[in-house]
């Protein structure tokens, strides 16, 4: 998909940021969105993608957890709520694709890069959270490394 193809279809990240700030009420997951999105922006950047689609996308991605917080409803509910207050379906479409369950192949790599940044987030709040300050500013490269390849111990 081609930067020009990817249009939000007059959202905004303030729009996806009412999203969260309006449904979403732990903190952790609120760090975690945003973690994804700071990501996404990067990867988009990399690959020569939108830095505020793909951004936006990361921002999104979760919003409807605390909504939905089964398999079951997340993001199969979330991704129909969207859709009827007008975001695109191609944006749609790569959020149902983030959760494997849903069967929506990861056929763009925004797709893929989301699947990935929501999973590296994961793990390396995770490895901050090991850490006995449990604090960000404690994990570096060889933390994260560490954990993800037991193979080099």
């Amino acid at each position: 998909m081609t930067d020009s193809q990817q249009d939000l279809g007059g959202k905004t990240r303030e729009d996806a940021w009412r999203l969260v700030t309006e449904n979403v009420q732990n903190e952790g997951l609120r760090k975690h969105m945003l973690c994804v999105e700071i990501a996404m922006r990067a990867y988009a950047e990399h690959y020569g993608g939108d830095p505020d689609y793909w951004g936006t996308l990361g921002l999104v991605h979760d919003w409807d957890w605390e909504i939905h917080p089964t398999a079951e409803g997340h993001p199969t509910e979330g991704a129909r709520m969207l859709r009827e207050t007008g975001w695109p379906e191609d944006f749609v479409r790569s959020i149902l694709s983030h959760a494997t369950y849903t069967d929506v192949p990861r056929s763009e790599i925004q797709d893929r890069a989301l699947f990935a940044c929501d999973e590296l987030c994961g793990l390396i709040v995770a490895t901050a959270l090991v850490k006995p300050g449990k604090s960000l500013a404690e994990v570096d490269a060889r933390s994260v490394s560490w954990v993800a390849s037991p193979s080099t111990r």
